[in-house]
């Protein structure tokens, strides 16, 4: 039976756990924090599953080993930053109302979001997240209706040609 291979965050608390070993048993009359920059540069950049490495900086091990020393937990190394927050999901009604814009005016999409934006200044996404979230369906409207707008323009344009040539 294989074991089971380890993630980069369990890899990471292993370099950090074998770092504070390392703090401890540092050499008689070394003090910690001549200690810390030495090791912290010895563990910095080791590998990691998936092509990362450690990034340990002289304050983090500092912070992780004080940390470690006050309490004892291997809670210490554990990454604590707050999770990524999702970008806020566009609703299918507010996709439909961007792509009937655009439609209605034969626009494309980024015209109709700053069309909007003048309007409703805090959209809460971004043109880019509003682009990912169009259906295919969406696109091939807006493309038609663009399509049709300019058509439409060229064939003002002969009209008004054939209108000044005929003198009306």
């Amino acid at each position: 039976m294989s074991a089971k291979k380890k993630t980069w965050q369990q890899r990471r608390i292993d370099h950090l756990k074998a770092a504070v070993r390392d703090i401890e048993n540092r050499p008689a009359g070394e003090s910690v924090n001549k200690a810390i920059p030495r090791i912290a540069a010895k563990y910095n950049g080791r590998n990691l599953p998936g092509r990362k490495k450690v990034k340990l900086a002289e304050a983090t091990l500092r912070r992780i080993w004080f940390d470690w020393k006050k309490h004892q937990s291997d809670l210490v190394f554990e990454l604590h930053y707050p999770a990524p927050q999702n970008e806020t999901a566009v609703q299918p009604w507010i996709l439909e109302l961007f792509a009937r814009l655009a439609c209605s005016q034969g626009i494309g999409i980024s015209q109709a979001y700053a069309t909007i934006s003048e309007a409703q200044p805090e959209i809460p996404f971004t043109l880019r997240t509003l682009q990912r979230h169009l259906t295919a369906e969406h696109r091939a409207e807006i493309a038609e209706s663009i399509a049709i707008r300019k058509k439409m323009e060229s064939l003002d344009r002969e009209i008004k040609s054939i209108n000044e040539r005929l003198g009306l």
